[in-house]
C-alpha cells in the first residue's frame, strides 16, 4: 500500500511539475531578452472566422512589411517552439517576426488539425499579416518541417507576394517507417543540450502521437480514422509539394541535416542544379529536429535573408 501510495504520489508530482513548466513556456528568459532590447511584444488572439489560432509579433524598432519574417513551426510544435534561438538570431539582425500555431496546435482549444484543409492556414495569416502591418512590400517567409510545406504551398499560388522562402528540413513525403532511433541521437547534439536553457527537461521534447507536452497537445479533426502519423502524412501529401517547388521562382533555400531521414535531400540538391533560385545547405551530423537548435542553420538563414532583403 505504502509503495503504491509512493508511486501515486511521484507521478502526481511529476506531471504537476511538468505543467508548471509549460505553463510558463512564455520562456520568461526570451521575453526577458525581447525587453531588454526595446522589441515589443503582442499576443495575438484567434479570431472569428479563421481556422488559425493564436500568435505572436515581436516588432523590432523599425516596422516593415519587407523586414519582417512570418515563420510557421512544424507537426507537434507551435508558435515558440523549438525556434526561439532563431528568432534571437532575426531579431538582433534588425528583423521583425510574426508567428501563428498550426490548427490542431498551442493553447487555442477550438482549433483541429485537418489534413484536407490545414494548409489553407497560411492564407488566413497573410491576411491577418496584412491587415497587421499595412502598406507595400512582400513578405519573408521561414518554415520548418510541415509548416515550410505549408509556406512553400502558399508562395506557389501567390508568388507575388513572397520575397524569399525558406524550407527548413521539409519533408516531401514520409517515409512508411519513421527514424526514431535516429531522432533519439538528437539528444547527444550540442544545439539540444542548448535548447535545454530556453525549454527545460519538460519542454523541450515536440508533441507526438500519445506523447503531449504539457499544455500543447496535438488536436485531430473529429472523425479522422488514424494515427497522428497517419494525419502528418495525409498531410503533407495534400500539399503536392514538388509541383509546387517546380513553380517557384524566387529566392528560396532549403536546409536540413545528413541525419534527417525524414526529407529528401537528394532531390533538393537535383532540383537546385536545374533551378538557379533554389539553394540547399547540408548541415554535418544534424538530425530533423536538431536543424533548426542549430547555430549553423542560424547563420545561414540570417545570411540568405540579408542578401535578399538588399534585393527587394
Amino acid at each position: 500500500m505504502i509503495q503504491k501510495w509512493w508511486k501515486s504520489s511521484i507521478k502526481t508530482a511529476t506531471l504537476t511539475s511538468m505543467k508548471i513548466l509549460n505553463r510558463h513556456r512564455w520562456l520568461p528568459k526570451f521575453y526577458d531578452f525581447c525587453k531588454a532590447h526595446g522589441y515589443s511584444w503582442r499576443e495575438l488572439p484567434a479570431e472569428p472566422g479563421f481556422s488559425s489560432t493564436m500568435g505572436v509579433f515581436i516588432a523590432n524598432h523599425q516596422i516593415r512589411r519587407d523586414k519582417t519574417v512570418i515563420f510557421l513551426h512544424g507537426f507537434g510544435n507551435d508558435i515558440l517552439f523549438p525556434q526561439v534561438g532563431l528568432f534571437r538570431r532575426l531579431l538582433k539582425d534588425g528583423w521583425s517576426v510574426l508567428t501563428f500555431d498550426l490548427s490542431g496546435h498551442g493553447q487555442d482549444e477550438a482549433s483541429t488539425f485537418c489534413p484536407k484543409e490545414f494548409s489553407y492556414v497560411a492564407d488566413e495569416i497573410l491576411q491577418r499579416a496584412e491587415a497587421l502591418i499595412p502598406g507595400e512590400g512582400k513578405w519573408h517567409l521561414v518554415g520548418y518541417s510541415i509548416g515550410a510545406g505549408v509556406l512553400l504551398n502558399f508562395s506557389s499560388r501567390f508568388p507575388s507576394k513572397v520575397a524569399s522562402l525558406t524550407m527548413l528540413s521539409m519533408p516531401v513525403e514520409l517515409p512508411k517507417s519513421l527514424p526514431f532511433v535516429t531522432e533519439l541521437t538528437a539528444c547527444l547534439r550540442p544545439s539540444f543540450v542548448e535548447a535545454l536553457a530556453d525549454y527545460g527537461l519538460a519542454g523541450v521534447f515536440p508533441a507526438f502521437d500519445r506523447f503531449k507536452r504539457g499544455e500543447f497537445p496535438l488536436r485531430l479533426v473529429s472523425g479522422f480514422n488514424g494515427s497522428y502519423v497517419d494525419a502528418a502524412r495525409q498531410g503533407i501529401s495534400n500539399l503536392q509539394l514538388l509541383n509546387c517547388l517546380n513553380k517557384i521562382e524566387f529566392p528560396a533555400l532549403f536546409v536540413a541535416g545528413t541525419r534527417d531521414l525524414l526529407v529528401s535531400t537528394a532531390k533538393m540538391q537535383d532540383l537546385s542544379r536545374v533551378k538557379s533560385n533554389l539553394k540547399v545547405a547540408v548541415l554535418l551530423g544534424e538530425t530533423h529536429y536538431t536543424t533548426l537548435l542549430s547555430r549553423k542553420t542560424w547563420d545561414i538563414v540570417a545570411d540568405f535573408l540579408s542578401i535578399n532583403s538588399t534585393k527587394n
